[in-house]
């Protein structure tokens, strides 16, 4: 049996003592402190790295916008450093979206309250503007009936009635902008095409018949037969911008030719969409060639390159792109952009994307 001594002892030891709970709770508490030390050090740079990918993304699809559209600048098939005939003029004059004889626009710091279709452009941004013809789709000529305003082409095409198109003369170096006027009644299923004067397009040809002395504006035309193997294809014109979209983010945007069908009538206008998000700011340096030997002597701003932009043969554009994300950087964020440095402290990560763009055919 147990005494009465071994039994008060065990009593004793019954539970823990204030001591011992304390050092308990203190031992836990650095343990705890220990693992949350490391849970928010590992969120910091998951969001760190995860912002860093999001953005070099952006970048990187911003950038292939741009490379994209600015390095075909000026092409219009096999009609090089031609003459360009337009008719597509309303009687108010060839709009700047069709002008091929001005295929880059060029704007230094947007002004306060400048919108592209609604859109605000953020004030001091850049603004570049370009015009091509696609060569995706093509019609090759088989014959061109100029009295009747008809082309045939080798093979069916799928443009449609309303679209701005771009005939290009391989062999008398003219190239020629109108708008189609034939409806295709099933996409692909015809090969001939119309340039005749029709009230139901806006802005319209002016004339139906195109030639290298054709001029809306002084009311003078000229008809020019196209030949066998001459080209036809789609006009595009892009222009970018930075804007914010609908949920207050810095995005760039591409204004791009549109058409809108109302009953029979068919009008080419512009409409501008959202590319890619995060694009805070976008300034362009262009790369002029002063003494035609194919290389740019400098780079400078559109407004110094003034009415030299013929003479433009390479573009450097440098996106100041931020991450969506906020609370991914502590403290501030110095950037070197466009000749000055810039500092952040909004939590937001920033990087500077640049890439120098060559304009193949002015080379």
């Amino acid at each position: 049996m147990m005494d009465r001594k071994n039994a008060a002892m065990i009593s004793k030891q019954v539970g823990l003592t204030m001591i011992e709970l304390m050092i308990a709770m203190v031992l836990g508490l650095i343990l705890t402190a220990a693992v949350l030390q490391v849970f928010v050090g590992s969120r910091m740079t998951y969001s760190t790295q995860s912002g860093l990918a999001k953005l070099q993304e952006n970048g990187r699809f911003a950038m292939e916008y741009l490379t994209h559209d600015i390095r075909q600048t000026g092409y219009a098939g096999c009609a090089q450093g031609t003459t360009v005939v337009n008719v597509i003029d309303d009687g108010s004059g060839i709009k700047d979206t069709f002008d091929m004889d001005n295929a880059l626009f060029a704007l230094d710091n947007a002004a306060v309250g400048l919108s592209y279709d609604t859109q605000t452009v953020i004030p001091g941004s850049d603004v570049i503007m370009v015009k091509y013809a696609i060569s995706g789709n093509t019609c090759t000529i088989r014959s061109h009936d100029a009295d009747n305003g008809v082309i045939t082409c080798q093979a069916d095409h799928v443009f449609q009635k309303g679209e701005a198109l771009v005939l290009s003369s391989c062999g008398e170096e003219t190239t020629a902008i109108f708008q189609q006027t034939n409806v295709n009644l099933n996409n692909g299923s015809t090969t001939t095409i119309e340039h005749k004067v029709d009230a139901s397009l806006s802005p319209g040809n002016c004339f139906q018949t195109i030639g290298e002395d054709t001029d809306c504006t002084a009311n003078v035309a000229d008809q020019q037969e196209f030949n066998v193997g001459d080209t036809l294809l789609e006009l595009a014109s892009y222009r970018y911008f930075v804007a914010n979209n609908p949920f207050g983010e810095p995005s760039l945007w591409r204004e791009e030719i549109s058409s809108v069908a109302v009953g029979g009538n068919i009008t080419l206008g512009t409409s501008a969409r959202e590319l890619v998000e995060g694009v805070e700011d976008m300034q362009i340096l262009y790369g002029v060639d002063t003494n035609n030997d194919e290389q740019p002597e400098k780079y400078v701003d559109a407004a110094a390159v003034g009415g030299n932009i013929d003479d433009v043969i390479a573009v450097r554009v440098s996106l100041l792109m931020q991450s969506n994300e906020e609370g991914v950087v502590q403290g501030n964020q110095t950037l070197r952009f466009n000749g000055a440095n810039r500092v952040f402290n909004d939590g937001r990560l920033r990087k500077v994307f640049t890439s120098t763009i060559a304009l193949r055919n002015r080379m």
